[in-house]
């Protein structure tokens, strides 16, 4: 492996159901140096979800007029009138963590979280365990990546033509 730094490659490892090489190749030909951290993490986990067969929802934490409140936002993070949805108040910016982080969301999905505070890293969750070095600590979540398999998705290797039975 060989890889320090790569929070973000075991993360999309593990909530995108592929190995580690895997990933690490992914994120070589997305621009990430090996051994250092990869700033563009959220385009590139928008990029790998639709190759993979990923739908995603976001969440961030973001001050309302009723006070803090975890809220679905686009893709980018960005407010979105048609998409713009309080999940819940919390008592402040800092409330989820990865203590606590069950309080506030289902078990049964597949989460990246992006950290705030005095650490810049990202992890994954997956059948309600935080499979992080995260885990049990008091890190504050910032934002949220909802990840869910679509349904009848075959990925296509590059030799595969799915046109084949038409006679292309």
């Amino acid at each position: 492996m060989n890889d320090k730094d790569c929070c973000t490659v075991v993360a999309s490892a593990v909530a995108f159901d592929m190995t580690f090489q895997e990933s690490q190749k992914f994120y070589d030909e997305h621009g990430r140096k090996r051994n250092k951290g990869y700033r563009d993490w959220a385009e590139a986990i928008i990029d790998l979800a639709k190759l993979k067969g990923y739908e995603l929802e976001r969440y961030c934490i973001r001050h309302t007029a009723k006070g803090w409140a975890l809220v679905r936002t686009d893709l980018n993070g960005s407010y979105n009138k048609e998409l713009y949805e309080i999940k819940t108040y919390l008592n402040s910016r800092q409330s989820i963590n990865v203590s606590n982080w069950k309080t506030f969301l289902p078990v049964d999905e597949t989460y990246i979280f992006d950290f705030c505070g005095s650490i810049h890293h990202v992890g994954a969750v997956k059948n309600g365990k935080v499979e992080d070095w995260t885990d049990g600590r008091r890190y504050a979540v910032n934002g949220i990546f909802k990840i869910t398999k679509k349904e009848n998705v075959k990925i296509l290797t590059k030799n595969e033509n799915p046109f084949e039975q038409f006679g292309f």
